[in-house]
């Protein structure tokens, strides 16, 4: 009978657990300080390149210093239009040379610059 009741009292105080409020160790009077991240924006450029096919989706470039050097730039929403512009009037053959104004390291064509030269 002991048993039981020691088991019995066991019980009970886990049972009793729960609706003891129990501290949690935190300081609430002091403030939480956190560190803040700087936001790094990186400028477009504008750069040279060499067009291998364009299309009204996408243009396909080499670099003129590097021929082994193709980036397929999209367009946004500025340079869509004015591709689209260009397209209908012959666009851009495979040898122009054209400016792209594009951040480092993203293929979002933002502006493009070059004459188009006529189709063959």
């Amino acid at each position: 009978m002991k048993a039981y009741s020691k088991l019995a009292i066991a019980a009970a105080m886990i049972a009793a657990l729960p609706l003891c409020p129990l501290r949690a160790q935190v300081d609430t009077e002091k403030p939480i300080t956190t560190r803040t991240v700087r936001v790094v924006t990186v400028k477009p450029k504008w750069k040279k390149w060499r067009v291998v096919a364009a299309s009204n989706s996408s243009l396909i470039v080499s670099d003129p210093q590097s021929e082994r050097t193709i980036v397929t730039f999209t367009y946004s929403d500025k340079a869509r239009l004015k591709m689209q512009r260009i397209i209908d009037n012959g666009g851009y053959q495979n040898g122009d040379m054209v400016r792209i104004h594009h951040v480092e390291g993203q293929t979002v064509a933002m502006d493009v610059k070059g004459k188009p030269s006529r189709p063959q």
